[in-house]
């Protein structure tokens, strides 16, 4: 995925808590984050709930954290996955200069093909476009 931002913009992006709920978040997802402590080894945790719906948690702790790479283990315990329990799953961003911008790749590594399937027939992947599409919107502020 592509953006006009320079890349330190877009890794803070990901570990600011004032801002994450502004481009993670939805009008129909109200997202809070309890903790980020973006250094190796520091623990995150973020909370989204539907207005009538599943709550999602997402906890866990980065793992490495560059200027060019964010890599955390989290765990996911959520509803949207159709009521499978928390399960790890590694998470990594890549933050590539480009001669107009940033490339940013996100690569989910689940425990189990279940826990994969389940995202990836749900809503995950239209929900994280719709959440990058917002972040590049905020960073062009």
């Amino acid at each position: 995925m592509g953006f006009a931002s320079p890349g330190q913009r877009l890794l803070r992006a990901h570990i600011d808590p004032d801002i994450l709920p502004r481009w993670l978040g939805t009008p129909d997802l109200s997202l809070s984050v309890g903790h980020v402590d973006p250094r190796p080894g520091g623990r995150f945790d973020i909370e989204a709930r539907f207005p009538e719906g599943p709550r999602s948690v997402a906890s866990g702790q980065f793992v490495d954290l560059a200027e060019t790479r964010i890599r955390l283990e989290a765990r996911l315990d959520t509803g949207i996955f159709a009521g499978i329990a928390p399960r790890p799953v590694q998470i990594t961003l890549e933050i590539e200069a480009e001669a107009h911008g940033t490339r940013l790749t996100l690569s989910l590594r689940f425990a189990d093909r279940t826990t994969r399937d389940a995202a990836l027939n749900g809503s995950l992947a239209a929900t994280l476009d719709r959440a990058y599409s917002r972040l590049d919107a905020l960073l062009q502020d």
